[in-house]
């Protein structure tokens, strides 16, 4: 398993964990949706499921449909956090100077990213977590077929910020790294941490 990422936070005697999120996709998909500036973009996501080499029937499953050349712009997997709930709950104040983590498994299957020439690529790079509007890109390259740690760091710097995460979110910046139909997502062990003074 490759393990990558920009976080290091170990004995931090100033902030403190205020609040932890962490998904199970054993039972359901756990209230994360797929999305795509496509305009009939055609996405399955299945709880329960392995990727190659897995045996843990604990993943999400997210496949790509469409036509076989179809680009997906601007993908990405979201907790729909409009309201209160979703990852947060109420009762946790949002304030200036939280640090947001995001750590989770990955695994991305099949030959399905091309960049702006629409060359496959493998490694697949350009990647990025957001928080509100803090987008955190990966420190490295993601190999295809192989399980990898992803870890980032979102620091606010207002109070109320907003709630939605997203990860794995592709041509946030430059139309390259671009997953096309037949795309393979497998996903597991999200987990979210609020850290605070």
């Amino acid at each position: 398993m490759l393990g990558l990422g920009n976080l290091i936070i170990k004995s931090d005697t100033m902030r403190r964990v205020a609040y932890e999120y962490k998904s199970s996709f054993e039972s359901s998909t756990d209230n994360w949706t797929a999305s795509s500036s496509n305009a009939d973009p055609e996405f399955t996501l299945e709880h329960g499921e392995n990727p190659p080499g897995e045996s843990t029937n604990d993943w999400l499953k997210v496949t790509l449909g469409g036509e076989t050349d179809e680009a997906y712009a601007a993908f990405k997997l979201t907790l729909n956090t409009g309201g209160t709930g979703d990852w947060l709950p109420a009762e946790i104040s949002r304030k200036k100077n939280d640090l947001i983590t995001i750590e989770f498994k990955v695994q991305l299957v099949g030959s399905y990213w091309q960049n702006s020439f629409g060359v496959a690529q493998d490694p697949v790079g350009g990647l990025r977590n957001i928080v509100y509007n803090k987008a955190t890109g990966y420190p490295t390259t993601i190999p295809l077929s192989t399980t990898t740690i992803v870890k980032t760091s979102h620091a606010m710097n207002i109070p109320n910020w907003g709630q939605e995460l997203s990860i794995l979110r592709s041509n946030l910046f430059t139309n390259t790294n671009t997953p096309v139909a037949g795309a393979v997502y497998y996903i597991k062990d999200v987990c979210a941490r609020v850290w605070r003074y």
